[in-house]
């Protein structure tokens, strides 16, 4: 009769056992309870003007340079600073924005910074 060779069979006490089988953590755990689409948690109860603070400081920052360029655009033609509403007419609607946009903001961050 053929001789079968016996595997030696592997138990050592605990230890590191590597056994690939047990903890695949290759894989991204893709089934969260309560499933859907993420709603965003409305921050404390409503968001002022419907924007966060975010996207009022980069509105803010975009409406300053272009006040500040019409400004010096302005200085370079008449040769003085902008005094009155006539001169700044063209850019009325960003200078009323862009105070309520610094109104809004000091007054999310509870502070009231000027300038």
């Amino acid at each position: 009769g053929g001789g079968r060779v016996q595997q030696p069979q592997q138990h050592h006490g605990g230890g590191a056992s590597s056994s690939p089988q047990h903890h695949h953590r290759g894989s991204p755990v893709h089934d969260a309870p309560g499933g859907g689409p993420s709603s965003p948690e409305a921050q404390d109860g409503g968001v002022g003007d419907g924007q966060d603070l975010a996207s009022l400081k980069a509105e803010k920052a975009t409406l300053h340079q272009t006040l500040r360029s019409y400004e010096k655009d302005f200085h370079r033609r008449h040769g003085r600073q902008v005094s009155s509403f006539a001169d700044i007419r063209p850019v009325a609607g960003q200078y009323r924005r862009y105070k309520e946009i610094k109104r809004a903001i000091s007054a999310a961050q509870g502070d009231d910074e000027d300038g």
